[in-house]
């Protein structure tokens, strides 16, 4: 469980990484929507509630990252609490 946890915040961290970059939102969105980040999430079995927009590259780029990062927010309070364990 943990290895999955840290696998989904470090794409997420990624994800940031692209949203965050001066790249064009296409480009972005070509990124985010991958085999190396969206799918991976997908398969890591971590459920994540988004609605897609479905207007534009920025606003569906933006509606799904803002999901993952809000479970990554929770997530990495789990990961904390494992770490002050020694786990």
């Amino acid at each position: 469980m943990i290895r999955k946890i840290k696998a989904f915040v470090s794409l997420v961290d990624l994800a940031g990484i692209i949203v965050k970059s001066g790249a064009n939102w296409e480009t972005k969105y070509g990124l985010i929507f991958s085999d190396d980040i969206s799918e991976k999430i997908y398969n890591l079995g971590i459920k994540v509630e988004w609605c897609d927009p479905d207007m534009d590259y920025k606003d569906d780029v933006l509606a799904y990252y803002n999901a993952i990062e809000e479970k990554a927010v929770e997530l990495r309070k789990i990961l904390a609490a494992f770490e002050e364990r020694g786990d």
